[in-house]
């Protein structure tokens, strides 16, 4: 009926209203995108500013994977817009097609940075600007829109994350070591029970290979660990930390660490909180014998150490145990054993 109505009207401007709603028609209930465009395509050659018809179109072809001619519809449309809300919008989706679609750094730039115009704390502009310059070799900028993302984060799982881009700036973008391990440890300091977090920092010194600041690192996470589980002994994410942290510490070389993150492990499992790598640990405890090489000696030190004495003392006394053995014999006979 509509389209009758088209071929009965002879009055030129009383018809890309008609175009317009049989487009409408087509693309949102017969699912028909190449015969919403062609009656958009009659719109815009009678009115070639006709704002609607041009961010239909723009969908249409980014949809179909058309993404030149979205950007050039976006283009169009970018001219026209007067109201700030609506340049924001066109000048993001042109963002998004230059960053993913149409690979220009420049002009993905330019368009996050016409967002950020009208708005400074918009959050999706600011991850792409930063991901974007690192990209096109503009730390300064790259990092100054990480920054605000830090700023700005809701919560603490995303300003977690972000530092972590800085911290990637930072290492792969300047090659300056400091300031990345300074990031990945500001992001240790926000939430201590990042998983994220604790495996990153460890990551950075296993790439930079320093072995003495992972072995810290690592005691020092278990360390948060299990002063936490002392005040909540049925934290099961805290097992599950504990457990990755006792198994880095094993894979540093720490005699033990690797049946102390298994316990852990199990633990995580049976609280409901065991990942796919608690859940393998724990497996592993009920299928392979348990090793005796050093677990009297791992039981002495749980004893003989208060908690509060720092993990990296423990190997200074292994060290002085055979000077400290002479010194101070141990008479067996006062624990009544022959």
């Amino acid at each position: 009926v509509m389209e009758q109505r088209i071929d009965a009207t002879r009055e030129e401007a009383a018809l890309p209203p008609l175009h317009l709603e049989l487009a409408l028609l087509y693309l949102d209930r017969l699912q028909d995108a190449e015969r919403a465009k062609k009656h958009l395509q009659i719109v815009l050659q009678v009115q070639p500013d006709h704002r609607e018809a041009l961010s239909m179109l723009s969908d249409i072809e980014a949809s179909g994977g058309r993404w030149t001619e979205a950007s050039q519809a976006l283009i169009a449309l970018a001219k026209l817009e007067t109201e700030p809300q609506r340049i924001k919008s066109v000048f993001f989706r042109l963002g998004k097609i230059y960053a993913e679609h149409l690979p220009d750094p420049r002009w993905a730039s330019k368009s996050f940075e016409r967002v950020l115009e009208i708005d400074p704390n918009d959050e999706d502009a600011l991850d792409y600007l930063s991901q974007v310059a690192a990209k096109q070799g503009d730390h300064r900028m790259a990092l100054g829109a990480a920054n605000r993302l830090v700023t700005t984060a809701k919560d603490d799982t995303t300003r977690v994350r972000f530092l972590h881009r800085i911290a990637e700036i930072y290492e792969d973008g300047m090659k300056d070591t400091k300031r990345a391990e300074a990031a990945y440890r500001k992001a240790m300091e926000v939430d201590t029970g990042n998983e994220q977090a604790v495996e990153a920092m460890s990551e950075f010194y296993r790439r930079t290979k320093d072995m003495r600041s992972l072995r810290m690192h690592l005691n020092r996470v278990a360390g948060q660990m299990r002063t936490r589980l002392a005040h909540q002994l049925f934290d099961g994410a805290a097992y599950r930390v504990l457990s990755q942290t006792l198994m880095g510490r094993a894979e540093a070389g720490v005699v033990g660490a690797e049946h102390a993150s298994r316990n852990a492990a199990e633990l995580a499992v049976y609280l409901q909180a065991g990942s796919d790598a608690e859940v393998a640990l724990a497996n592993q405890a009920q299928t392979s014998e348990p090793a005796v090489v050093g677990l009297g000696e791992l039981g002495i030190d749980e004893k003989l150490f208060h908690p509060s004495i720092p993990n990296a003392l423990r190997p200074m006394f292994r060290l002085l145990q055979g000077t400290l053995a002479k010194r101070f014999p141990p008479n067996l006979r006062n624990y009544k054993i022959e």
